[in-house]
This record gives C-alpha cells, sequence and structure tokens, in this order.
C-alpha cells in the first residue's frame, strides 16, 4: 500500500525489464557448472562493487570524507558497473531519503510497504528525477561524475564484454552476474530490511534500524540506525562490537593518503570502547554531526 501523499505508481518498464534481465543472467548460471577458480573473480567483484557503493555514499553524498576527483569518479564508474545507476542522481535521491525518511516525500519508504522499499520503488516511474539533480549541483562540479551520469551503461557494457572475452558464456554468468545480483539486492535489504526489523540505538524519527546479521554483507550499511543519527560520519559501526568493512575500507584509503578529513563519531552507549584513532591519518576528527 502506498502512503497518502504519494502518486499512484506507473510501472517503469526499461526498469523492471534491466532487473529482469538481470536476475534471469544470474539464474542462467545454473545451466553451465560452477567452478571454484570463479571465486577469484565473484568475490573480489562483489567486495569492489561495495567499495564502490561505500565510496558513493559515505564519500561523496554524505561529505563523510574527502577523496581526489579521479577517485571520486571511480566510485561512481564502480557503482554505474554495479547497474546500482549514475552517480548524480543515486546521491540526490538519497540525500531526499534522508531529509524526509519514512515519509510520503521519500522515493523508497518503508511504511510504504516492504516490497516497496525494496523492489517496488524501483520498478515504478519517478517524476523527482530533477529534483534528485537539483541536489547534487556541488557533485556535478567534478566533471568525471558528470560524465559517468550521461554515460551510466557503458561502464556495464565494458565489464561484459571483457568478462564474455576472459570467461565465456558459463564464466560470466557465474563470476559477473551471481556477485551483482547479490550486491543488488544486499544494497535493497539497507532500505527494507533496515528499516523494518532490528534494534534501534538512538531515537531517529524514521524506522531506522540496526541489523546485525547483515553488517557484512552490507560492508557496514546494516548499522543504519547509527547512520541516520549520523549521517556524515565515515563509520557506521559505532564500537568494536559493530564490524564495519566500510570503515575499514576509508581507513585504508586514509593510510595510503586517499581519504581526508574523516568526520567519525564516538560510541552512543557508556561502556563500549571508543574507535582507536588512526595515527598515520592526521586529519582524522572525531565529531558528532
Amino acid at each position: 500500500m502506498v502512503q497518502a501523499g504519494r502518486p499512484r505508481p506507473r510501472i517503469d518498464w526499461t526498469n523492471t525489464g534491466l532487473l529482469a534481465l538481470l536476475h534471469l543472467a544470474a539464474a542462467g548460471a545454473l545451466a553451465f557448472p560452477f567452478r571454484p577458480a570463479y571465486l577469484g573473480v565473484m568475490i573480489p567483484l562483489y567486495v569492489a562493487c561495495g567499495c564502490a557503493v561505500i565510496g558513493l555514499h559515505r564519500g561523496l553524498t554524505h561529505g563523510a570524507f574527502r577523496s581526489p576527483r579521479w577517485l571520486e569518479a571511480l566510485f561512481a564508474w564502480g557503482n554505474a558497473m554495479a547497474l546500482m545507476g549514475g552517480p548524480l542522481v543515486w546521491a540526490g535521491r538519497h540525500r531526499l531519503h534522508h531529509r524526509y525518511a519514512d515519509t510520503p516525500r521519500d522515493t523508497h519508504s518503508a511504511r510504504d510497504s516492504f516490497f516497496w522499499a525494496h523492489l517496488g520503488w524501483i520498478l515504478t516511474k519517478s517524476d523527482r528525477e530533477a529534483d534528485y539533480l537539483v541536489g547534487t549541483r556541488d557533485l556535478a562540479a567534478n566533471p568525471g561524475l558528470a560524465w559517468v551520469q550521461r554515460h551510466e551503461a557503458l561502464p556495464h557494457l565494458l565489464l561484459l564484454g571483457a568478462a564474455l572475452a576472459a570467461l565465456g558464456p558459463g564464466g560470466t554468468l557465474w563470476c559477473i552476474y551471481v556477485p551483482l545480483v547479490l550486491c543488488f539486492h544486499m544494497t535493497q535489504c539497507v532500505n527494507s530490511v533496515c528499516h523494518t526489523v532490528g534494534s534501534r540505538t538512538y531515537a531517529t524519527p524514521d524506522l531506522s534500524r540496526n541489523v546485525w546479521w547483515l553488517s557484512l554483507a552490507t560492508m557496514g550499511e546494516a548499522w543504519h540506525n547509527n547512520h541516520h543519527r549520523h549521517a556524515s560520519a565515515a563509520n557506521a559501526g559505532e564500537h568494536w562490537v559493530q564490524p564495519d568493512p566500510g570503515w575499514w575500507f576509508i581507513r585504508a584509503l586514509a593510510l595510503v593518503g586517499l581519504a581526508r578529513g574523516l568526520r567519525v563519531t564516538v560510541p552512543a552507549r557508556p561502556g563500549f570502547r571508543p574507535l582507536a584513532t588512526v595515527a598515520a591519518s592526521r586529519s582524522l576528527q572525531y565529531q558528532d554531526p
């Protein structure tokens, strides 16, 4: 059921068809024998896509850290390669999600339904793309991001061509589309599962939850209630019992000088050990955004 105040949704046949093809490609892998060597491509691709989402989400969308422009463009390239869309629309939509979380103005409010938050909003047309682009004028100043937005299909098409040449049809289905489908659904679980079940550290006005059993698969994005309370923090896990691979990735970037101006929160609950300062990153600052 769609909340009052939201226009009646219309099916987006382009998105619906592409999503169906993505899942058919992953299912088609079962027609070919699985080879253990495929894991050498599947796991790195899954992690790389997750890192690209972390860069686009925490870095570009929320400004939790700063990176060189070429790396920002690489984050956007990886996001488009994983069929997550162009960076400017993605970031603009997410910024509006935080502004209007779980209200009729939220594109993927879990109050509409679990299915809507997970898939329904993708399968229907949106008339808000102009709003998304207005909200990311700061990012459009990076020509690399603007270029990827204009050519968002190209990164995936190049990946597909390279995979077919190197791996053949069966290897492409196993090594590319199985991990991409998994990455897609883990990302959508942050919108659906993490606004439906789990624990709440903070009394935010939305439905956000922390879901520990999704933390590793989502690169730490499942510490979602923490994120909605401290949206501009580079870390989503706030103490050592909340594993946050996305934060580990950002720390690694900082250690080699590719992430600056990190904004990090301290734990909310007494009795938990604060996150350790990264000595090699002198720009690291503890803040409560």
